[in-house]
């Protein structure tokens, strides 16, 4: 049944991105946030504790990145936590004709300059490695 809902989901994704892409109106990465914030969504609110994302971040010292993905137990009486950091990682719209080496160099310069807990996956000895092990982060 979930897995179901899953395909659904996708399939209403594609469905919302091929109307995007071909009403000629579109730019090539922010008109597409919208269709992916909603499937972001979808799949997250089947997860527990429930996922939530949040388009276009405050710089908290990282950039803005487009998504923050955070979990319900992250909110408290319908207020963030002092210090939030998005619990469940950040998302990084590019166009589709975009090199994937120039997007990781950028997610590698993110984590070398974060603050700490920004980018779990790459401890300290990784962030030395560059690009290598900080990759793991692109979905």
């Amino acid at each position: 049944m979930a897995n179901s809902k899953a395909i659904t989901d996708v399939e209403v994704y594609f469905s919302h991105l091929r109307l995007v892409r071909t009403s000629g109106g579109a730019n090539d990465e922010k008109s597409l946030c919208v269709p992916l914030a909603n499937l972001l969504n979808a799949v997250g609110g089947a997860l527990g504790p429930t996922v939530f994302c949040v388009q276009e971040l405050a710089d908290q010292g990282v950039g803005h990145p487009d998504f923050g993905l955070y979990t319900t137990q992250q909110v408290q009486k319908g207020e963030p936590k002092s210090g939030q950091k998005p619990e469940r990682g950040v998302v990084e719209v590019k166009p589709v004709d975009r090199q994937l080496s120039e997007t990781l160099l950028f997610v590698a310069a993110s984590a070398h300059s974060a603050p700490s807990g920004w980018f779990p996956n790459c401890g300290q000895s990784s962030r030395d490695s560059s690009v290598g092990t900080c990759s793991q982060l692109i979905i």
